[in-house]
């Protein structure tokens, strides 16, 4: 990415935050995923293993998910 674009999008959000009271006022991250991603295989037990993992108490479903890719 442009630093370019990185600075319009500050200024866009710095400008809408102050127009809009209430608005964003600060942006911490910004994912950006461009091109074309593979598609991952898991076979049946790696699915299960991950399933099971995100059904298990106090886990973040996200985390989970991250984690595995």
């Amino acid at each position: 990415m442009s630093d370019g674009f990185d600075i319009r999008l500050e200024r866009k959000l710095e400008s809408e935050a102050a127009g809009a009271g209430g608005g964003v006022t600060e942006v911490r991250r910004i994912e950006l995923i461009t091109g074309a991603g593979r598609r991952r295989r898991w076979s049946s037990d790696d699915r299960a293993r991950i399933v099971m993992e995100s059904l298990a108490g106090g886990v973040s479903v996200s985390e989970v998910a991250r984690r595995h890719g």
